[in-house]
């Protein structure tokens, strides 16, 4: 039955019933005789004529448009009427035939969710005595629309769809491998399909011209028309315009050839432009060609490189650069020109706004770009520009062979001086708009641009424009994020500046309430010595006194004398105390404004930091304990650890407890290993939210705002411990339990 297949095919996309006596005497002349009745009854179904035998055959009479023809309805009548006809053996084999050539019918006129249906019937059908060859046809449409389907699925169903096309193919190459070389041709088509839908454009490409190449040579009239239908399809994807009416027109003319009626009437219907007699793409396509040419195919492949090359560049220069690089090598022009409206819109006039951007010249590989020459600043002798004119206008292609002899450009100063054999000019138009014109020029003798390298130029001039606008705007893009970015710098430095400041200013802020403590601290023992140096005064005035009234007895100068030491001691005592809390804030200042590094003895120089805090805790009612060994040294920065701690101790007498609470603080140090020194600080104060921790350290954090809080204190803290003293600091707290901050510092940090 097979035999006649591709008859009962072609009859069913003519509408005509002539062919029916030639499809009968076909098989008559190859079946045995006691099975005509059978096939007449298939070709009947195959050619939609009429037959007496059955009223089904009656119905099939009418069936002339592709909407009969994939109706489920029409192919269940005829499965019913089949099944009362057939003798139950030849049943299976037959109805397998109906709904494949069903399957068949659905996929080519696009209704993939009928053509999935048709294949399940189909299954239904299949057994050992099916050859290769009906299996053969029925996988490679069943993958075809496989395809289709997976265009619209995405994730695990896209994948099952895809699995089973693999599947398919897998028994398509073993069988063509090892038995029939006719399934090649198949076999790569769906390839090319399976390629296209991974994006696998190079491949895909490669693969469809295959195809085309293969089925010419051993595939059917009607497969030859489907792959070229596929090819032109997947070159309208990727917006190869020409190549895409090449293969459309082929297809077209393949099922002409074929006498489908039905399918040459979709293919218009579908793609009305190409074929109205206006296109502009008529006279790229030769007539007498049946098939597209060897060389076609072959520059097609290299057109697609450059299109990938072109497609990925964003960076103007090298985009203009590659641009001229890619034409003048297709060309064989001798110098070609680039050029551009100065403001990159489109423009209609030659004017001052047209620009020179890009230079290149045959046996020169560097390409001038970027000089942006004003057209205007040129000679008419210097440049055709009446051809960029023209074009500008026209936003046509001109090519003019020895153009010293056309009519329109004679006259242009530039061609009556120059004489070139041969000029190309070719608009550059995105979505309607001028972007850009290109000018080549070829002087050798007889040299002219032929069919194909126009074609390859106009091919390439529509990537060119889409390259050139994402170009522009990325450039464009570049100098807004460059002066953002500007602009930004400047306004990070200002507020490093501002933040800066504001440290310096807490800082001082700091040092300030030291030195209010400290003085505060310094009035106690300041005023007992006064206290003593005026009593002092007071009974050295009155000893004088009684030393000129009357003789000195010996009991009233040892009464002075016991009083003039004990007021001695008491003032040398209060000025050594008054020394010691000078000394000790002198050089807890010191090291806070100037942090030199120098060794030191930890745990008492935590104490001489206290004991400059002292007087703010004296106005609490908060008691501090330092606990640790007293014999840990360090080489480090002793202004940056009383600033820390400082900040620490302020931080919880500002925000742990309220006014009328007292609290414990402990100050805790050890040594980590031989190198490392840790100090653990904690209050039993009212804890840090969960949420808060995070930006304890952030700059300019506070709860605290609204009572004069400036968020700086912590932030100094984590600053001057990982920068300055290159340790860590973290905090661990909870709410109503109180905060514990471990600092963890090397003895010597690194310089």
């Amino acid at each position: 039955m097979r035999q006649f297949q591709v008859i009962g095919l072609w009859l069913l996309f003519t509408g005509s019933d002539a062919p029916y006596k030639v499809c009968s005497r076909y098989v008559r002349g190859r079946l045995p005789s006691a099975s005509v009745s059978n096939y007449r009854v298939i070709i009947g179904i195959y050619g939609g004529l009429t037959q007496p035998a059955s009223t089904m055959m009656q119905k099939l009479g009418n069936l002339n448009q592709k909407s009969d023809w994939i109706n489920a309805s029409v192919w269940k009548d005829i499965e019913q009427e089949m099944l009362l006809l057939l003798n139950p053996v030849d049943s299976s084999s037959t109805l397998f035939d109906v709904h494949c050539f069903q399957l068949i019918l659905c996929y080519l006129f696009r209704d993939y969710e009928s053509a999935l249906q048709a294949a399940e019937l189909v299954g239904n059908y299949i057994d050992d005595s099916l050859s290769i060859f009906n299996r053969g046809e029925y996988l490679f449409y069943y993958s075809l629309t496989l395809v289709a389907q997976a265009e619209t699925l995405s994730g695990s169903k896209r994948d099952a769809i895809l699995e089973k096309i693999r599947t398919n193919q897998g028994l398509m190459s073993s069988w063509n491998h090892h038995i029939y070389g006719s399934f090649k041709h198949r076999y790569i088509l769906v390839e090319a399909e399976l390629e296209r839908l991974s994006n696998q454009i190079l491949s895909a490409l490669q693969k469809y011209e295959q195809a085309v190449s293969e089925v010419i040579t051993n595939g059917a009239i009607h497969e030859i028309a489907i792959a070229y239908e596929l090819a032109a399809e997947f070159y309208k994807q990727q917006n190869l315009e020409r190549f895409f009416v090449i293969y459309i027109k082929a297809a077209h003319g393949t099922y002409s050839r074929w006498e489908a009626t039905a399918k040459v009437k979709d293919i218009k219907y579908r793609y009305p432009d190409v074929f109205s007699p206006a296109n502009w793409w008529k006279s790229s396509v030769s007539q007498s060609r049946e098939y597209p040419s060897n060389a076609q195919i072959f520059n097609l492949g290299h057109v697609l490189q450059a299109y990938q090359t072109l497609s990925g560049e964003t960076v103007l220069a090298s985009l203009l650069a590659k641009t001229m690089k890619i034409i003048i090598e297709n060309t064989d022009a001798e110098i070609g020109y680039l050029i551009l409206p100065c403001d990159h819109k489109s423009s209609q006039e030659i004017s001052q706004e047209w620009m020179i951007e890009a230079m290149a010249e045959m046996d020169i590989d560097e390409v001038t770009v970027l000089r942006s020459i004003p057209l205007n600043t040129l000679s008419d002798k210097s440049f055709p520009k009446s051809i960029i004119n023209y074009v500008a206008r026209t936003h046509e292609y001109v090519l003019l062979n020895n153009a010293y002899n056309h009519q329109i450009f004679r006259d242009d100063e530039y061609i009556k001086s120059h004489k070139p054999k041969s000029i190309l000019g070719i608009p550059l138009i995105r979505q309607k708009r001028l972007i850009g014109i290109f000018y080549l020029e070829k002087n050798m003798t007889n040299g002219s641009f032929e069919d194909e390298q126009i074609q390859i130029v106009s091919l390439l001039s529509v990537q060119v424009a889409i390259s050139l606008e994402n170009a522009l705007l990325y450039r464009t893009l570049q100098q807004k994020v460059t002066e953002q970015n500007a602009e930004l710098s400047q306004t990070s430095q200002r507020l490093k500046t501002v933040q800066k400041r504001l440290i310096e200013a807490e800082k001082m802020a700091t040092l300030g309430g030291l030195v209010a403590g400290v003085a505060h601290e310094i009035n106690t023992p300041v005023g007992t010595g006064i206290m003593a140096a005026s009593f002092l005064v007071s009974e050295t005035q009155k000893f004088l006194s009684l030393c000129q009234l009357q003789p000195l007895k010996r009991s009233a100068l040892n009464m002075y004398l016991d009083i003039v030491l004990e007021s001695s001691k008491l003032i040398l005592s209060n000025l050594q105390r008054s020394a010691e809390l000078v000394q000790s804030f002198q050089q807890v200042a010191v090291d806070q404004t100037s942090l030199e590094r120098r060794t030191f003895t930890l745990r008492p120089y935590l104490e001489e930091i206290l004991l400059n805090i002292r007087p703010k805790l004296k106005q609490t009612h908060h008691r501090i304990v330092v606990e640790g060994d007293d014999t840990i040294e360090v080489d480090s920065y002793p202004g940056a650890i009383s600033q820390v701690i400082t900040n620490l101790v302020i931080n919880s007498l500002i925000h742990a407890y309220q006014p009328s609470e007292s609290g414990q603080l402990y100050l805790k140090i050890a040594e980590v290993g031989d190198d490392h020194f840790l100090i653990e600080y904690s209050d039993d104060g009212c804890g840090i939210l969960s949420e808060n921790l995070e930006h304890i350290f952030d700059p300019f954090f506070t709860t605290t705002r609204n009572h004069g809080g400036n968020g700086l204190g912590l932030h100094i803290v984590y600053n001057l411990v990982t920068k300055t003293l290159k340790g860590t600091i973290s905090c661990d707290s909870q709410v109503g339990v109180g905060s514990k901050f471990i600092i963890n510092c090397p003895r010597r940090p690194s310089t």
